[in-house]
């Protein structure tokens, strides 16, 4: 991928748009979770790297926000999950106690960090620095569905697209970027659905099938739709579409006990679809009807 777009990217952007892990709080968020992968990613201070190990916890911030998501999210990489530490360095180091602020911090090389961890005799809590990776390494390796990386192969490698259509590309196929920020603006940062805010959870998703889809289609925020994880996943397998005016139509092959499980009966879209975004889910209905002939009615 090319660096030199993301230069001017500050810190809470590249996470969003380049790691594709967005803060639950800019204020206070030391990290987060990848979306589209299972990986963590954690914001640390060069002058905090000690030979193989680096400070990841300190006792002395344990019980504000940002401590106890960072305990969360080490308990996340004790289970396995993949961790990468993005290296900032500090205006000041010597701050008095007060909050640190960023100077600057590298965007095409990570540390990969892993166990075991141990604490020293101030309480701080160090992780062992496994290696040094690349952006483009950190693609391969952060756990992305292999479906995902051959798609993002497959732009990378095709010649007769400019630099610049390709990260849009990419953006899109992760659901990140111009496409993600298009369907949080034409949702109100909600699930189309049910209204949830939790950006977490949100997912911005192509209507019609990546797969299924030409270049231009795949760019066009009228072929998305911002939906909860939840329903995302039903959508993409063409377990529920929706039609004109919005109404979920459901699968037969979920039972009715699964439905008011998952929240499904009587849902609709929170506001009619455009006419362009029609025609793409007109298309998605032809699917989910090819896909109900061969499935068991309950």
């Amino acid at each position: 991928m090319p660096d030199a777009p993301y230069h001017h990217l500050k810190i809470t952007r590249y996470f969003a748009e380049i790691l594709h892990a967005p803060v639950v709080n800019p204020a206070w968020s030391w990290g987060a979770e990848s979306q589209t992968s299972r990986a963590l990613f954690f914001r640390i201070w060069v002058d905090h790297i000690d030979g193989g190990s680096v400070q990841v916890a300190w006792p002395w911030v344990a019980k504000t926000n940002g401590g106890l998501e960072r305990r969360r999210h080490l308990d996340l990489m004790k289970s396995g999950r993949p961790t990468f530490g993005v290296i900032c360095t500090a205006v000041k180091t010597n701050t008095g106690g007060k909050k640190r602020t960023i100077k600057k911090f590298e965007k095409q090389e990570f540390l990969r960090l892993g166990l075991p961890m141990h604490e020293d005799e101030n309480g701080v809590l160090w992780a062992t620095i496994e290696d040094q990776v690349t952006l483009a390494q950190l693609m391969q390796i952060s756990g992305m569905p292999a479906a995902v990386k051959d798609d993002v192969q497959k732009i990378s490698d095709d010649e007769t697209l400019d630099e610049t259509t390709k990260q849009r590309l990419v953006d899109a196929r992760l659901g990140q970027g111009k496409f993600r920020a298009r369907l949080f603006a034409k949702w109100d940062s909600r699930c189309a659905v049910t209204g949830s805010t939790i950006g977490e959870a949100l997912r911005a998703s192509h209507i019609v099938p990546w797969s299924l889809s030409d270049n231009k289609e795949r760019l066009d925020d009228e072929n998305g739709i911002l939906l909860n994880a939840g329903i995302d996943a039903l959508f993409d397998r063409c377990l529920v579409t929706f039609n004109n005016d919005g109404e979920m139509l459901i699968s037969k092959s979920i039972p009715k006990s699964e439905r008011s499980l998952l929240g499904l009966d009587h849902r609709k879209l929170r506001k009619l679809p455009s006419t362009a975004s029609k025609i793409y889910l007109a298309r998605h209905r032809a699917l989910f009807k090819q896909e109900e002939v061969n499935r068991p009615h309950v």
